[in-house]
């Protein structure tokens, strides 16, 4: 998503180059375009001194009508192919670094990091959410441990600007009974995975294990991703955190769970039994400050 205004573009120092933007004219082409100017406008008028016969008053004053359009137009060339060679900006399309950029929309995220207390007070939301799905759980798999109720909180932050202006993140604090390390450096993309398709389509995911170990839905997850989650999760719920105002979402909370299989409909029946969890957590995530991103797609090279 994208517009032609917004933050111009920065380079992180992984030298990735993201969709945070700042707008602001150029300052350096301003003082080169009346640099010019006012030096053209001398060179006229000491002509008009020295050569008082040769340039009457007409033709003197288009002489320096034209020639000031000249020199405006010259600056702003220079200006745009010298002074500002990184980043130029003309009409929809920006060039980094030598390639061509489409800006295609802007985006709302929520500004990282969380203070310490915000934090805490997600990560308190999110135990108790985890909490109460437990306690729905238990009655239809009574062997059910507490620590195989498992949840964590995705949210966005830039991406590359190659491959997804967008990427989700799981911060450690907010990740409880995640205990499975490969699970830990998973990120996802908007439509990738369950909680990229949560956090695209603003509506809940479901993924559930049949007893084959197939899922009936990987949502573009990758073989190597899939082998990288704990071998007797079972299923997963991902509900999007909607601003109220704006209805965009911020953040995506995920429940799985270990050895108890339930179908579809026992999940859908659950997450709408703890909805007020989720608006309580929802408060809390949306309170936060945000930030805006702009995405870019890159001009192929015909």
């Amino acid at each position: 998503m994208v517009t032609t205004t917004g933050k111009q573009p920065s380079t992180n120092r992984d030298n990735k180059k993201t969709a945070d933007v700042k707008t602001q004219q150029p300052t350096s082409l301003t003082i080169l375009q009346t640099i010019v100017t006012a030096v053209g406008g001398g060179l006229i008028l000491l002509a008009r001194e020295v050569c008082p016969r040769v340039i009457d008053k007409s033709l003197f004053v288009g002489t320096i009508v034209l020639a000031c359009m000249v020199i405006l137009a010259i600056g702003t060339v220079i200006t745009a192919l010298v002074l500002v060679p990184k980043w130029f900006r003309m009409g929809h399309f920006i060039i980094v670094e030598g390639e061509m950029y489409y800006l295609q929309g802007k985006r709302e995220i929520l500004k990282l990091p969380f203070t310490q207390k915000r934090k805490d007070q997600v990560a308190d939301n999110i135990e108790k959410l985890r909490s109460a799905v437990y306690d729905y759980l238990i009655r239809f798999c009574p062997l059910l441990k507490d620590s195989d109720v498992r949840s964590n909180l995705y949210v966005a932050q830039v991406g590359d600007i190659n491959t997804s202006p967008i990427t989700l993140i799981n911060p450690e604090r907010w990740r409880k009974n995640m205990h499975h390390d490969g699970e830990w450096g998973l990120r996802f993309r908007p439509n990738h995975g369950c909680t990229g398709t949560a956090y695209t389509t603003g509506e809940p995911v479901f993924a559930v294990k049949d007893a084959m170990g197939k899922w009936d839905n990987t949502y573009s997850i990758t073989d190597e991703e899939l082998a990288k989650l704990h071998p007797h999760l079972k299923w997963v719920v991902s509900v999007p955190i909607k601003d109220e105002e704006t209805n965009l979402t911020l953040a995506v909370v995920n429940i799985d769970c270990l050895n108890c299989a339930i179908v579809r409909e026992q999940l859908t029946e659950m997450t709408v039994k703890l909805v007020d969890y989720y608006r309580d957590l929802t408060k809390i995530v949306c309170n936060h400050k945000k930030r805006t991103i702009v995405a870019m797609a890159r001009k192929e090279r015909t």
